[in-house]
C-alpha cells in the first residue's frame, strides 16, 4: 500500500526507507550549490533575523509546539534530580554527623574531625579524579558522566524530533498537531536512542580532551564546532529516513556538502538575536524599578518583574522551538532543492557559508 508524502505530493512504496513526511528524493535539478566565492555569507544580523521571523510564522501557526520545550525542560530537571539524589542521599548521614560534631563543640560525642573532612570529599564525587587516582576512579567518574550525557541527549533529541516532525507535517498539509509530532518521535525511538548514545560519546570525548592538556580547550572547541555543523541535519534525517546514528551522521554531512559546498561553517547566529531580544526584558525590569522609586510603591516593581519573567519564559520557549523548525526547512531544501513554508530560497541557500 502506498502512503502520502510531502509536497510536491507523491506516493512511496513500503520498501523505501524514507518515511513519508512529504520529502521526496529528487535529482539535481533545482538544487543550487553554495561554494566559495559564489555568494556573500549570511552572517549579518538582518539575514538571521529573517530566519527567526520565518520560523516565527511556523510557531505562530502551531502554538502548541511551545508545549514541547516545557516537557523537555521538566524531563531534563527530572534527569538532573535522578543523578543528584543518590549523591545527596549517600552523604546525608555524613552531613548529619558533621552537624552533630559541631553541636558538641568538636567533642568525641559526635563524629571525628576526619569524618567531618570526609563530607567535602564525598560531596566532590562529581569532580574528575586526580592525576594519580586509580583507574577505577576514572572509569566510575566517566561512566557516570556518560550516563548523564546520554540521558540529557535522549530527552533533547526526542523532543527535537517531535518538533521537526510536526514542522514537516505543517509544511506538507498547512497544519499539524502535537500527537503527530510525538507519534513520529516515538516511532523513531530506536534511532533517537542510537543518536543520543553517539552524541553522548562524542560529548564525553570532547570533555576528556579539554580537561587533560593545557590549550586543549581550543582543540575541543574546534572539534565541537565541526561536529555541530556536520550533524546539523541529523535529526531530520533520522526522523524522515529512519537511519541509525552513523547513517544520520553520513546523511547530514552529505546533504550539507551537496547543497552548500565542501567546506562550510554555520552562517547564522541565533544567540546574538535572542540576546538582543532579552535586553527588552531587562529594560522592562529597569522601567519597573524606576517607576517604583518615583511613585514610592514597590508593588509596581513586582508587576514589571512578573511581566519580564513571562517575557523571558516565552522567549526561551520560542528559541527552543525555532532551531528544530529551521532544521526541518533546511532539510526540505537540501533534499528537494526548493524552499518550503515561510522560508525563502535565498534565505536557505545562504544559511551556511564557505570557510
Amino acid at each position: 500500500m502506498n502512503q502520502p508524502c510531502l509536497p510536491p505530493r507523491r506516493t512511496c512504496a513500503r520498501s523505501e526507507r524514507v518515511v513519508c513526511f512529504g520529502v521526496r528524493k529528487s535529482g539535481r535539478r533545482g538544487r543550487r550549490a553554495y561554494v566559495a566565492g559564489e555568494e556573500n555569507a549570511m552572517g549579518t544580523l538582518g539575514s538571521t533575523w529573517q530566519i527567526v521571523k520565518a520560523s516565527g510564522v511556523v510557531i505562530r501557526e502551531n502554538k502548541r509546539l511551545l508545549i514541547l520545550p516545557i516537557l523537555s525542560t521538566i524531563s531534563l530537571a527530572l534527569v538532573l534530580a535522578s543523578f543528584i539524589a543518590p549523591v545527596v542521599a549517600s552523604n546525608w548521614s555524613v552531613i548529619a554527623g558533621e552537624e552533630k560534631f559541631a553541636a558538641h563543640g568538636g567533642s568525641s560525642a559526635g563524629t571525628s574531625a576526619g569524618e567531618a573532612e570526609e563530607v567535602e570529599l564525598n560531596l566532590g564525587a562529581w569532580e574528575p579524579p586526580g592525576e594519580n587516582a586509580p583507574a577505577g576512579d576514572y572509569v566510575r567518574f566517566y561512566g557516570l558522566l556518560l550516563g548523564f550525557y546520554f540521558a540529557n541527549y535522549f530527552v533533547i533529541v526526542f523532543f527535537n524530533s517531535a518538533i521537526v516532525a510536526a514542522s514537516l507535517f505543517w509544511m506538507r498539509d498547512g497544519r499539524s498537531s502535537l500527537a503527530q509530532g510525538l507519534g513520529a518521535a516515538v516511532k523513531r525511538l530506536p534511532q533517537v536512542i542510537g543518536w543520543a548514545a553517539l552524541s553522548a560519546t562524542v560529548g564525553l570525548v570532547l570533555r576528556i580532551i579539554e580537561s587533560h592538556r593545557r590549550g586543549a580547550q581550543i582543540v575541543a572547541a574546534i572539534l565541537g564546532t565541526a561536529w555541530t555543523v556536520m550533524t546539523y541535519l541529523a535529526v531530520p534525517v533520522l526522523v524522515v529516513e529512519g537511519k541509525g546514528p552513523l547513517g544520520a551522521l553520513k546523511g547530514s554531512a552529505a546533504l550539507l556538502r551537496k547543497s552548500w559546498g565542501q567546506q562550510i561553517v554555520g552562517g547564522f547566529g541565533f544567540g546574538i538575536i535572542y540576546f538582543l531580544l532579552s535586553l527588552l526584558g531587562v529594560a522592562i525590569i529597569g522601567v519597573g524599578v524606576y517607576l517604583a522609586g518615583a511613585l514610592g510603591n514597590p508593588a509596581v516593581a513586582l508587576i514589571f518583574v512578573a511581566a519580564a519573567v513571562v517575557y523571558f519564559v516565552v522567549l526561551f520557549l520560542v528559541s527552543a522551538v525555532q532551531g528544530p523548525v529551521f532544521q526541518a526547512a533546511l532539510y526540505v531544501y537540501a533534499k528537494e532543492g526548493h524552499a518550503s513554508g515561510s522560508f525563502g530560497e535565498e534565505m536557505l541557500r545562504n544559511a551556511f557559508r564557505p570557510k
